[in-house]
């Protein structure tokens, strides 16, 4: 049997990441934490992207890539 393996946790921005914190920012730490503990990131688009690293002050901004 093969040994076992960690797959990687890929999260996807939509939009609604930053809408939903900005009308509740109780929302924000869990948010934050989850983008920085995820082996990657895309986005919908370049701007959201931006905007999400910004808003949020993502520490590791290298690991994110946006789809367009």
């Amino acid at each position: 049997m093969a040994a076992p393996r960690r797959l990687p946790f890929v999260t996807t921005l939509h939009g609604t990441d930053i809408t939903l914190v900005g009308s509740n920012r109780s929302y924000l730490p869990i948010t934050k934490f989850s983008i920085e503990q995820s082996d990657g990131v895309t986005a919908i688009s370049r701007y959201l992207l931006n905007q999400t690293i910004k808003e949020f002050d993502i520490s590791a901004p290298s690991k994110s890539f946006p789809i367009s």
